[in-house]
């Protein structure tokens, strides 16, 4: 017990943070154990206590050991998922990576050529992030990004796709075939869900977001027949509209 004890301490003092409290579920053992010892050396009197004090130890620290190594299992566990999701997820949101928006917007296109029906790309910039980050400090700006896609992807269906493409803007990409009424109505679900308040972000502090909509492929508009060019240019889009405060998005 002293070993064990030991080789948990030297553990604890390396970084093992979970060593301190496997040396903690010995203890039920290290307290009962000297009663049995105590009893064969004539110093204490033979009992119940003397004679099964080191089973309820054991009984008490088995379950407490297997329990803390279920959670040690399960983090590391948890770690490795979370590792291996940043091949395909955005690391901060969560939220679909950009090569995954690439190909599957790319499959869209090309069903929408097939069947002579269309898709639609939204833009969504949250436009007072650079405000967020200048008065409240990059935590509260990440919370702000991670709040935005989660009312984001609140009101698209299963099967579109929201993807953050740069710092503070998303794309989302709603399947077809899809009416330019329903373009509508979501990017207005979406910004009224970014006004709503949030106990997450600071006082008085709303997410106002701002949208752009294309429905491809468009003859209008040759980039929006190639997934590689559909995307870069819709910086300059959010840029020619000017939100405000009754408007907050442009479609």
């Amino acid at each position: 017990m002293v070993l064990v004890l030991a080789i948990c301490a030297w553990s604890h003092r390396h970084g093992e943070r979970w060593a301190l409290g496997l040396g903690l579920c010995f203890l039920p053992v290290v307290l009962t154990a000297p009663f049995p010892a105590l009893r064969n050396l004539g110093l204490l009197p033979a009992s119940f206590l003397t004679q099964y004090s080191l089973a309820i130890g054991a009984a008490l620290e088995i379950p407490l050991q297997l329990w803390l190594l279920s959670r040690r299992a399960r983090e590391i566990s948890d770690a490795d998922v979370r590792a291996h999701a940043m091949d395909t997820r955005d690391p901060l949101t969560g939220l679909p990576a950009l090569h995954v928006l690439h190909f599957r917007l790319r499959d869209a296109l090309r069903r929408a050529r097939r069947n002579r029906q269309r898709c639609a790309v939204l833009a969504v910039d949250l436009a007072n992030y650079p405000d967020i980050l200048a008065q409240h400090g990059r935590d509260a700006a990440d919370r702000a990004l991670v709040l935005a896609g989660a009312r984001i992807r609140g009101v698209t269906r299963d099967v579109d796709t929201v993807s953050r493409v740069d710092m503070h803007h998303f794309v989302v990409l709603m399947e077809g075939p899809v009416l330019p009424a329903q373009v509508v109505a979501l990017a207005t679900q979406a910004v009224a869900h970014g006004l709503n308040t949030s106990p997450q972000l600071p006082a008085g502090v709303v997410l106002k977001l701002h949208i752009a909509s294309v429905l491809a492929p468009d003859a209008a508009r040759p980039e929006s027949f190639d997934a590689d060019n559909c995307l870069p240019g819709w910086p300059a889009e959010l840029g020619a509209c000017r939100p405000t405060a009754a408007r907050p998005s442009c479609t």
